[in-house]
């Protein structure tokens, strides 16, 4: 592969602590460069040779200039894998399922409604059973008939199958009463969090102490949710687990109480703080038993922004220690913990979240046990929240 098949022209950069942020044009990912990478990046780019740019890595970093060369040749390689000039194809949206016809005059026997902040969803159900498993998710908000209704879903029970309907199309189909349930779930969760104007759907876990958010972005199964479960008790407000919708234009993060999704791992950690966690029903396999724990109500509904982004690290054997990271750190845990970005992505977009996430304070928290680390966040608040 030639060095001239990246188009500079179709890359947009974006400068983050001493990292750039590369992004090309109908892309739905981001590439990001340390500081070594952005230096032969730029150097590249001015038309330097890779002999010419191992030379001056060679000089500023005290490495032999045979070392520096195979440094220059791997990452122009792998920029060259993720910069070609064909434009990155974006995965087609899931098909629907046909709806059939004989089902068009169903009625439903009961509907319960959903109460988010300034979003309700209206379900239609045809068995009380199922209806019963999706109100045990989210006891919290549920309630009785309200004349604004933002988007009604039907749950249609067909031979040996459920349907979840929208609009007249088929957007889910189960072969169980307790996955049914467990899609209801996501979809009222996917539609609340899409009900704003969002520039980002973080896959995140958050609280917040005396109005400062504390936000936790990392893939499933880091111990967000068991954290942010455990620092509810002792004070912390609770934002959300799993997504937090941040919004395009005001930098905020907006409220959904969802029930925290708790796994089988975390019901031992958890049973003293939140006795009830035993009575609750399991859902999932047996593989991935989840009990969704109904949060406490938010003694404020106002308006929150991030004040620190914290990743967790479990690690067995070690002190609990929060250490200080970059924001370009933070923005690459964010990436690949599989928060939700519009496709493809634009100029604009990186762009503003690289804005909001410049001034954050960023930390690593590792830990080996629960208690430790809800004692550190403590202090830490304790110290830097004093108003």
């Amino acid at each position: 592969m030639s060095e001239t098949e990246i188009d500079y022209n179709t890359v947009d950069s974006f400068e983050l602590d001493n990292h750039l942020v590369l992004l090309k044009k109908n892309a739905s990912r981001v590439q990001m460069l340390n500081p070594l990478a952005k230096m032969i990046w730029q150097s590249k780019k001015t038309g330097l040779s890779s002999h010419d740019i191992a030379r001056d890595i060679s000089e500023v970093f005290d490495i032999p200039i045979e070392l520096a060369l195979q440094d220059v040749i791997s990452i122009n390689t792998q920029l060259m894998l993720d910069l070609v000039t064909k434009p990155e194809e974006i995965s087609p949206p899931k098909k629907t399922i046909p709806f059939d016809k004989e089902l068009s005059n169903w009625r439903a026997s009961l509907a319960v409604f959903y109460f988010f902040p300034g979003f309700t969803v209206k379900i239609n159900f045809d068995s009380q059973e199922i209806a019963d498993k999706v109100k045990r998710m989210f006891p919290h908000i549920t309630g009785s008939n309200t004349k604004v209704i933002d988007v009604e879903l039907d749950v249609i029970s067909k031979s040996d199958v459920y349907l979840i309907v929208k609009e007249g199309v088929v957007v889910e189909q189960a072969e169980s009463k307790s996955y049914t349930a467990l899609m209801v779930f996501h979809h009222v969760v996917d539609l609340a969090s899409k009900s704003n104007n969002w520039l980002a759907i973080l896959h995140a876990a958050g609280v917040s102490w005396k109005g400062n958010s504390i936000i936790f972005p990392a893939l499933g199964g880091s111990g967000k949710t068991t954290l942010t479960a455990a620092l509810i008790k002792q004070g912390f407000d609770y934002i959300n687990d799993d997504v937090i919708p941040l919004i395009r234009d005001t930098g905020e993060l907006i409220h959904l109480p969802i029930s925290l999704s708790i796994k089988s791992g975390s019901w031992p950690l958890l049973q003293s703080l939140y006795p009830e966690l035993e009575s609750l029903e399991v859902f999932g396999s047996q593989e991935r038993r989840i009990k969704y724990l109904p949060p406490p109500r938010n003694s404020s509904e106002q308006a929150v922004y991030a004040k620190n982004i914290i990743l967790p690290n479990y690690k067995t054997g070690v002190t609990a220690k929060l250490e200080s990271v970059s924001p370009a750190m933070a923005l690459q845990a964010i990436i690949e913990g599989e928060s939700l970005f519009r496709l493809p992505l634009k100029k604009q977009d990186v762009a503003a979240l690289i804005y909001w996430i410049k001034p954050l304070g960023c930390y690593r928290l590792t830990y080996d046990k629960l208690e430790s680390a809800v004692d550190l966040l403590q202090q830490f608040c304790l110290k830097n929240y004093q108003r």
